[in-house]
């Protein structure tokens, strides 16, 4: 169902792409409406509560889903070690990251809140890295729009930690359609379009960061800065102190900057073993 799916959104490109900037827009503007929804349950129930349901029902989805994948693994043998090595080392990264960088439990919606997209880029790119970090540009634009527009004051920083999450989430979608059956055009690593989509915009950071429209602290602030990455009173402490009392670490921004790149990086070369 997946394969005829896919296979039908490649056809009809005009209706893929529509759907892409469709869900990639309303996933910023119904932000403020979802992250109501949840700020309303956590009173309801007590934040020390809320956190112990979302810790549950995310062990429990995130085991069965894992149990899903490894049976369907045990069912095939085409790349079985690769896409298990993939598999597991997402998970780790997505383990990990639920541990240290989370303000509050219910961030782990980030594994699932692009997923969907990442999945509908694919048939347009053909590509598992592509549809991995294509997705960038929607969720540059949903953390400037949090951090400027939507709660100005109260989010300090551009939230690296979430678009690390969310890159995650998105190259884990790219892992099942892989174990599904799913491959990816074959590409020479000079004409992958993530990698030439990446060297791009790191020239563009690095031209913005040099004529200072772009700064990583207030100290760095000129006249025609346009955005301060962060704005936290201790950027450099490797652990923060949430407001609702989590401590937790916030990626700096050159330390975001190179995860994100390296997160791309790797479910690219994911693509290029997939089409071997």
């Amino acid at each position: 169902m997946l394969l005829i799916l896919l296979n039908w959104l490649k056809q009809h490109k005009a209706v893929n792409l529509s759907l892409v900037f469709i869900y990639g827009i309303s996933l910023v503007f119904l932000h403020d409406f979802f992250v109501g929804l949840s700020y309303n349950t956590m009173n309801s129930l007590s934040l020390p509560v809320y956190n112990k349901v979302v810790l549950i029902v995310s062990l429990c989805g995130g085991v069965a889903v894992f149990a899903s994948l490894l049976y369907m693994l045990y069912k095939t043998t085409e790349n079985r070690r690769w896409k298990l090595f993939f598999l597991l080392a997402t998970s780790l990264l997505i383990a990990l990251h639920y541990k240290f960088l989370f303000e509050m439990n219910i961030e782990v919606v980030h594994v699932l809140e692009f997923t969907l997209l990442s999945v509908l880029l694919f048939p347009l790119l053909g590509s598992f890295g592509a549809s991995v970090a294509f997705t960038l540009p929607f969720i540059f634009v949903n953390e400037w729009y949090q951090y400027v527009v939507l709660y100005p004051g109260y989010i300090q920083y551009i939230e690296f930690n979430d678009i690390v999450i969310d890159l995650l989430g998105c190259g884990m979608a790219m892992i099942v359609l892989w174990i599904a059956g799913v491959k990816p055009v074959s590409q020479p690593l000079y004409k992958k379009p993530e990698i030439i989509f990446l060297a791009v915009v790191n020239v563009l950071i690095v031209v913005l960061l040099a004529t200072c429209v772009l700064t990583f602290y207030p100290d760095n602030k000129c006249e025609n800065t346009f955005l301060v990455l962060n704005q936290l009173q201790n950027p450099h402490m490797f652990w923060q102190t949430h407001v609702y009392g989590a401590v937790y670490h916030v990626m700096k921004p050159l330390e975001g900057l190179v995860i994100v790149n390296g997160v791309c990086v790797f479910f690219s070369f994911m693509s290029f073993v997939a089409q071997k």
